[in-house]
């Protein structure tokens, strides 16, 4: 392949070739015509001399009659044929070659100019797919638009400093801080043995002002929306603190000034072994009071200021002795019916910190729920409770 310049030159050389060959071809078209005139005038002024000598044209010797207009159509005839044989083959055979180059020049750009349109086309098709191979709706590609200028706007809001600036300033350095990964695992790890240490202090100290032959008792909180409540609390032991709560009334203050006053009652200075929630709830969320749904997004709220309380005073109360019993249990629901589930007990369990306390919410068909049914219920009452729990006699 030939450089630019070279195309160019030769392109030029063409060019010119087919000028000259148009010119040559002209001048040659011009050259016929004068002589064709010249030869005709010729004609005219020996016609009128054989005229004026008395001779007829039209007629010869034998009588036949020959006609002048016809001799002349013959003889303008010849002459354009003799102008059209004095243009040279190779004028046009140039000028044939340009034309069909400048056809093929014209389908070549027109083939481009589709092509440039099918691509700009296709592109534009391809960025509205999904990953699933589906057209995006229209919603999607407004709210995309929408994004794209709220982006855009509150990058200019936030921008170092405004376009225009009367003097230019220094912008500040900004230093940043940044803590190694080893430098806060050995930080939670410290923070684990002040915990660990923490719990072991108060669980000498219960063991010292109780002594070791204390018992600690359970407690059990029943919600009033729990089907027949009233029947359930008459069903728990006698040796377990039963609280029957008013769902849409009480608060969560409440219901911890019941659970102290209850224990003070007991033994001063006692505290729960274990606590048992019964209430409605469902995946990943447990309701102790109206309107007061308990998830893990809700614990970081600062309007559940008043829930994270309760959890850190239940933490509180619960007996060091043995840290095997110290169990909060969840009835009445299917708190555990999802991941959201175990991430809200982990979440409840590190508020309670430094206190070492494990909920758990077993099937009540299981071994496990069976033991938990009955360390809080007498079993044949809970039974009768269960049986009778959606039917509508008293």
């Amino acid at each position: 392949m030939g450089s630019g310049s070279s195309k160019k030159a030769r392109k030029v050389s063409t060019v010119i070739t087919a000028t000259a060959a148009f010119e040559d071809a002209g001048k040659k078209a011009a050259t016929g015509r004068d002589e064709g005139a010249q030869n005709k005038n010729k004609g005219e002024d020996g016609g009128n001399q054989y005229k004026h000598n008395g001779t007829d044209s039209s007629q010869n010797s034998n009588g036949h009659v020959l006609r002048q207009d016809n001799m002349e159509d013959t003889h303008s005839d010849r002459q354009q044929d003799g102008d059209q044989e004095q243009i040279p083959k190779e004028a046009v055979v140039k000028i044939q070659s340009v034309f069909r180059g400048y056809q093929d020049r014209q389908l070549l750009k027109k083939q481009s100019d589709m092509a440039i349109k099918i691509q700009r086309r296709f592109r534009r098709h391809m960025s509205q797919q999904t990953d699933d191979g589906e057209t995006k709706p229209k919603e999607d590609k407004i709210e995309e638009q929408k994004e794209d200028l709220d982006k855009r706007r509150d990058d200019r809001e936030n921008r170092a400093r405004a376009w225009r600036d009367d003097t230019p300033e220094l912008l500040r350095r900004k230093y940043s801080v940044h803590v190694g990964e080893k430098t806060q695992e050995e930080f939670k790890n410290f923070q684990d043995e002040i915990t660990e240490l923490r719990w072991k202090a108060e669980q000498q100290i219960e063991r010292n002002v109780y002594g070791d032959t204390h018992s600690p008792r359970r407690v059990l909180f029943i919600s009033s929306n729990v089907q027949k409540s009233s029947e359930l609390t008459e069903a728990g032991l006698p040796d377990v603190l039963t609280f029957h709560y008013d769902f849409t009334k009480d608060t969560f203050e409440n219901l911890i000034k019941m659970l102290e006053l209850n224990l003070e009652a007991y033994k001063p200075g006692s505290r729960a072994r274990s606590i048992c929630f019964v209430s409605q709830g469902g995946p990943g969320v447990l309701y102790l009071l109206k309107k007061r749904a308990l998830t893990v997004p809700k614990l970081k709220k600062e309007s559940e200021a008043d829930q994270v309380r309760f959890w850190e005073s239940v933490g509180r109360r619960m007996s060091k002795v043995s840290y095997q019993d110290s169990i909060i249990h969840v009835m009445g629901n299917n708190v555990m019916g999802n991941e959201k589930g175990q991430l809200l007990f982990d979440s409840l369990e590190t508020i309670m910190m430094p206190s070492v306390v494990k909920f758990k919410a077993p099937l009540e068909l299981s071994e496990e729920g069976q033991e938990m049914i009955s360390s809080y219920f007498d079993l044949p009452k809970y039974k009768t409770w269960k049986m009778r729990r959606y039917s509508k006699t008293e």
